[in-house]
């Protein structure tokens, strides 16, 4: 997958948010020919872009941890990101971003992402 800017990343993230824990009738949830939803397919370019800040880095981890339930992803793509995670953390020009406020509102009203203060 193409990597992409931040506003892109952003904008699955928040797909990702809303509808990840939603299951939506067959007829609303539009699939590739690939067989693989909106979501799904919002879920595997995150993981699939190497992070470019935290907040970026943030939803990666939260998505892995949601889903580690399940165990390991069939294509390997949570250990993919995980590698990236690390190597940017190792960066030194690695910046701050609060750009992913309302992904983390979003996820903490479900419960779903404690934030820490």
């Amino acid at each position: 997958m193409a990597d992409f800017d931040h506003l892109t990343f952003m904008s699955h993230a928040l797909l990702w948010a809303e509808n990840s824990q939603e299951q939506l009738p067959e007829t609303d949830e539009a699939e590739d020919e690939n067989g693989l939803s909106r979501v799904e397919l919002a879920e595997a370019s995150i993981l699939s872009h190497p992070p470019e800040n935290a907040a970026q880095m943030i939803v990666q981890i939260e998505i892995i941890c949601q889903d580690l339930g399940g165990g390991v992803r069939y294509d390997g793509l949570d250990l993919r990101a995980l590698r990236n995670i690390q190597r940017a953390l190792q960066d030194p020009r690695l910046a701050g971003d609060g750009d992913f406020g309302r992904f983390a509102a979003i996820r903490s009203a479900s419960g779903n992402l404690p934030l820490s203060h």
